[in-house]
């Protein structure tokens, strides 16, 4: 029988970069601190909210994954190397790929549970992600890789619209659009592209428009076998046509799962990946859009649920393996009340009724708003107007 260790004997460092949404790694600190872990939070400079948790117990700021893979490995390697930490937790893509691919370096001074660099090498290209679950069986979305303009303004001709322009890899909403004719097709195709260690120089895709819900199955993975997963589906997303889930239910879908399970076997996934899908109205079937390989915006929710899929990782890491936990709450409806579209409730006719219908009181309903740690929460109204006053000029 494993001898699981209490948190309260362990550190852990939640290694982060700045960006807009911080929500994760919030979730992250707060869940491992209140389990007793001595928690310290790594960024790259900025207001990192999680840092401003009360259950941060520690601060680092580095240099930027984003910028300089080297120097970032350089100081967190050292850093490590003198400041002991028993587990380290990646929360970012940045930060997971600049592990995986200094895996040894990060072996020597701590312990981590992410996938192996072919693994990730799939799941981040999203025509690998594809071609590896049609091998499987599973429907994925039409889906064209143009080599050059000359084939996207052949593939624009003949296609439906609105159509989904998407990089081949990367993360987020950056270089995503719905184009709705051949000329915002093209004009996509010639906008200037990212190219950095997660935003590859791949060719883009151009994918068939899917209009139903997203569903999701997150997933904690030990050597190709499944130790924890659940289903969720989100019921609002920002930006709505297809962003981060701002409203999301936990649900039943057990068909998802095995088809989410296979192809993580398949790929001998270690650590945590969210597999995501959407239910095509026209059919009735659920087809996969890709695979995000590390922790995913909405992992409150699994916690609130009752997988602590944080917890489960640093004690993977440590004791070599962890009991399966499949049980959680499901029908739970969780919001990010901080994430709500404040410019779209401005502009509508009915701005009261829309903000009284997003934060009105439900019994049972969950959210990131914590009254006993309320500091990220101030932080992030600070940034969303800094943001905004930006916008406006």
């Amino acid at each position: 029988m494993l001898q699981l260790v209490t948190l309260d004997k362990i550190r852990v460092f939640v290694a982060t970069e700045h960006t807009a949404d911080q929500r994760k790694t919030l979730a992250a600190v707060r869940s491992l601190a209140r389990g007793g872990a001595t928690v310290t939070v790594g960024s790259d400079g900025g207001i990192c909210q999680p840092a401003l948790s009360r259950y941060c117990r520690r601060r680092v700021t580095y240099p930027s994954p984003v910028d300089n893979v080297e120097h970032f490995v350089t100081f967190l390697t050292k850093f490590l190397s003198h400041e002991r930490h028993d587990v380290l937790l990646p929360l970012s893509d940045y930060t997971t790929l600049a592990l995986a691919s200094h895996r040894e370096s990060f072996l020597r001074v701590t312990r981590f549970p992410i996938a192996d660099q072919p693994g990730l090498t799939v799941a981040y290209d999203k025509l690998e992600t594809l071609m590896a679950a049609e091998r499987l069986g599973m429907v994925i979305p039409h889906t064209d890789c143009p080599a050059d303009e000359a084939e996207v303004e052949q593939i624009s001709a003949s296609i439906q619209y609105p159509c989904v322009f998407k990089l081949r890899s990367g993360a987020g909403g950056v270089g995503l659009h719905f184009p709705r004719d051949a000329g915002e097709l093209m004009a996509a195709y010639r906008a200037e592209r990212p190219r950095d260690a997660l935003f590859l120089a791949k060719q883009p895709l151009i994918q068939e428009h899917i209009s139903g819900p997203v569903h999701d199955v997150c997933a904690l993975f030990n050597r190709g076998r499944v130790r924890a997963a659940m289903t969720q589906q989100r019921i609002a997303m920002y930006p709505a046509a297809g962003g981060v889930g701002i409203c999301v239910h936990t649900t039943d879908q057990p068909e998802l799962l095995d088809q989410a399970v296979n192809l993580l076997e398949s790929l001998e996934w270690h650590g945590p990946a969210m597999v995501e899908f959407r239910l095509d109205k026209r059919d009735g079937l659920f087809k996969l859009m890709e695979i995000n390989a590390r922790y995913w915006g909405t992992l409150d929710v699994a916690i609130q649920a009752g997988i602590d899929f944080p917890t489960l990782a640093c004690r993977m890491a440590l004791d070599g393996d962890v009991a399966p936990t499949f049980n959680y709450a499901k029908g739970m409806e969780y919001r990010w009340l901080m994430h709500c579209d404040w410019r779209h409730a401005l502009e509508s006719n009915h701005r009261w009724r829309t903000a009284w219908r997003w934060y009105r009181p439900v019994r049972g309903r969950k959210s990131e708003l914590w009254c006993s740690d309320p500091v990220p929460h101030l932080a992030e109204v600070f940034l969303a107007v800094r943001r905004a006053c930006r916008g406006a000029r």
